[in-house]
């Protein structure tokens, strides 16, 4: 049966009037099948927009949507032995970001990044205070009605899966489109497409499965350190080059992105450190360079900060970079 829940609140007014809007919202995340807890601070402009639809019988799908505030939303013991579906739960960021974790793993999801949540199991989602709206979108299929290939859930659960290309895209982009024609399908439409969305879910876990299987061959991780190695060398001037950009690049995990590098005594931030400050140090002794600030090329380099630079520079080479570009220059000289 087709059920839509509706609710929608904007707090324009005082802060007592926000934190009214805060608490309703707080008490609708309660009232869930699978319930939350909620705490944080709503802002001038706080405002929220939930709708639920019941596709079919063990198939959900919310649409969330938070304006102005910062929070952090936790699934507790003591709420899953108050109610649980049973369920696996597929949340894809449709705008904005949040940081989420459960069983020990999760990260910073970003726009159209997914994740893989058991109901069964405590989770928490924390949005960071900032002014553009985040929207998420959250597909709940009770295990009885998903076929899950076995040892997925708990290699995956908590990892952010980047939804911009291959069937993570297709799921991604399926749900985005579920959510915005809620109000245009039958009941009989919803049933529907419940099955289709349930058997889109259980495609997306297969390749999750393969993707797993693949991982676990020595050749494999040895041919992907090489390509992660090139890919980052061509892009070390990018200030935004880091785990995230290259894990989503290789359509691996970020932790499996660690892993691999840890298996190597290499940790992926350092890693990227490391030669930004060796082609700095190339620059700093380059005549070619000479009329450049220290700092300059540090930016050329993807550094942000001059006292990071100055920093690990000095404790790179034990020097600070004025002081290796003159020892340098001196022993250039004639």
């Amino acid at each position: 049966m087709l059920v839509g829940i509706v609710v929608a609140g904007v707090a324009m007014g005082a802060s007592e009037v926000e934190w009214a809007r805060f608490r309703d919202y707080q008490h609708l995340l309660h009232r869930l099948p699978a319930p939350l807890e909620a705490d944080g601070k709503p802002f001038h402009g706080f405002g929220y927009e939930f709708h639920s639809t019941e596709l079919d019988d063990g198939v959900e799908l919310a649409v969330n949507t938070l304006r102005r505030g910062h929070l952090l939303v936790r699934r507790t013991r003591p709420l899953i032995r108050r109610s649980d579906p049973e369920a696996y739960r597929l949340l894809v960021v449709l705008r904005g970001r949040a940081d989420i974790t459960q069983d020990g793993r999760g990260g910073c999801f970003r726009q159209l990044d997914l994740g893989l949540y058991d109901t069964s199991g405590p989770f928490e989602v924390w949005r960071p205070a900032d002014t553009t709206p985040s929207t998420f979108a959250m597909l709940t299929v009770s295990r009885k009605r998903l076929a899950v290939p076995r040892g997925v859930p708990s290699g995956v659960i908590g990892e952010p899966v980047a939804g911009r290309w291959g069937i993570a895209a297709v799921l991604a982009g399926h749900l985005r489109e579920l959510s915005r024609q809620h109000r245009h399908y039958t009941e009989a439409d919803a049933a529907r497409l419940a099955g289709c969305t349930v058997d889109l879910f259980g495609a997306f876990l297969a390749h999750l499965a393969d993707e797993r299987s693949a991982h676990t061959t020595d050749a494999w991780r040895r041919s992907l350190f090489a390509q992660v190695q090139t890919f980052a060398e061509a892009r070390l001037d990018d200030p935004d080059l880091g785990p995230q950009t290259i894990a989503a690049a290789h359509h691996i995990s970020v932790r499996l992105l660690h892993k691999i590098f840890q298996e190597k005594g290499l940790s992926v931030s350092a890693w990227i450190r490391d030669r930004r400050l060796e082609r700095c140090r190339r620059d700093l002794a380059d005549p070619q360079h000479h009329g450049a600030t220290a700092f300059s090329i540090a930016l050329r380099r993807g550094f942000r900060s001059e006292s990071h630079f100055n920093r690990t520079f000095r404790n790179a080479y034990g020097l600070t970079p004025g002081q290796w570009r003159d020892q340098a220059h001196s022993a250039q000289s004639p």
